[in-house]
């Protein structure tokens, strides 16, 4: 297994965005790598550095909650256009992972979009697929 830090030599962040590589599967995950609006372009330009470093990426655990955090979020969709989406970190606003997934619809391609709707939601990526 291959666990990669993401960071940009631009990038404020150390470490905050991880690539883990294993068994033949590359996943990205977030973590809470963010700029928000004050820095958005600077974000942009980190995220065109992750499309080049993870493109390969199969499954991504993106984080969402607000306007922007969503925006960063269909951002890395489409730089690394993954099988399929976990979004996290609603703090118990679990709605807003669909409506995440609603917003994304036409800039996700062919992404799945999996929203964990309960505690102990169980997954099982077989094949490029998702089964619950």
């Amino acid at each position: 297994m291959l666990v990669q830090t993401i960071q940009s030599a631009e990038a404020k962040e150390a470490g905050g965005t991880f690539v883990i590589k294993v068994d033949g599967v590359t996943i990205y995950h977030s973590g809470g790598y963010s700029h928000g609006t004050p820095q958005y372009a600077l974000f942009k330009e980190d995220i065109r550095y992750l499309g080049e470093v993870a493109k390969d990426a199969e499954i991504e655990f993106v984080r969402i909650g607000n306007d922007w955090q969503n925006e960063e979020a269909l951002l890395t969709i489409e730089s690394l256009r993954p099988k399929v989406i976990f979004p996290f970190h609603a703090r118990e606003r679990e709605t807003v992972y669909k409506d995440s997934a609603e917003q994304a619809a036409d800039r996700k391609g062919k992404t799945d979009i999996i929203c964990a709707e309960n505690l102990g939601d169980r997954f099982v990526y077989i094949k490029g697929r998702i089964m619950k």
